[in-house]
């Protein structure tokens, strides 16, 4: 806003410079600063002002959303293959692989349950429709999330019992700390029964944190009931939900996915 006083010089103590623009009396204080403004254009420029230090604020907090998301988006181990899956780029050719899409789409808006099971044959886009889940669940909620193997999640605890490199509470604490875990390749059997209660403490312990829990598997319910007990798949049954992806596999059809 540009103001401007009146070329006319006041000719005797009683004119009075005035405001073009309001047509209101330049006020005094501001004329001795030479500053030629009016009582309407103080007011005007103090709006001003607070609506640019309002963007100037909006632009500071989006900057920091934007940062974090992008450092948890980065820390969540995504793998390489994966970096781009997307909900758009999944080829979705069936009324059952689009209902799966809504279901993951709900879970993002609904994650405070115990999470989901995604299990079925090789090469159907398991990987691709989790990872494209917690890409947007991190974007949304701004929440951290990890996608691990089992088998190297279950190795990097029990090698540990023989090193002691670390204190274990440290360890599990990376299983349990972020918002949202991907256990993927579920299946692979267990070595001994404390390598099994030891994750299914894991997952009660995420649970009572009411943290979700995505398990990722080539393999069908009664499986992953024999790895990991009736209790636990009847929890993920009642607080969670059950994917079966039972289409034929992409893999031989010139696509890339891996599952």
């Amino acid at each position: 806003m540009t103001t401007k006083i009146t070329t006319k010089e006041p000719s005797n103590e009683l004119d009075v410079a005035m405001c073009e623009v309001h047509n209101m009396p330049i006020a005094p204080k501001y004329m001795a600063m030479k500053k030629h403004y009016c009582e309407q254009c103080i007011v005007e420029l103090r709006i001003k002002s607070e609506d640019a230090d309002f963007k100037r604020e909006q632009e500071r907090i989006e900057q920091a959303r934007a940062d974090r998301i992008k450092r948890y988006l980065e820390n969540a181990n995504i793998p390489e293959r994966f970096k781009d899956s997307t909900f758009e780029n999944y080829k979705s050719t069936s009324e059952e692989q689009q209902d799966i899409i809504k279901s993951l789409k709900e879970f993002i808006d609904n994650p405070r349950r115990d999470g989901l099971i995604m299990i079925g044959k090789v090469g159907t886009g398991k990987n691709h429709l989790a990872i494209a889940t917690m890409k947007e669940f991190i974007k949304q909620t701004e929440q951290t999330a990890l996608i691990i193997k089992f088998s190297k999640m279950i190795r990097e605890v029990t090698d540990n019992w023989i090193t002691r490199k670390l204190p274990e509470e440290e360890i599990i604490s990376k299983l349990t700390s972020p918002y949202l875990l991907v256990v993927n390749e579920i299946g692979v059997q267990f070595g001994s029964d404390k390598e099994r209660n030891l994750f299914t403490e894991i997952l009660d312990d995420r649970y009572e944190a009411l943290k979700p829990t995505i398990l990722i598997g080539n393999v069908t319910i009664g499986d992953i009931s024999d790895l990991l007990g009736d209790r636990v798949v009847d929890r993920f049954k009642e607080d969670g939900q059950v994917l079966v992806f039972t289409w034929e596999s992409y893999r031989g059809k010139g696509s890339k996915e891996k599952v």
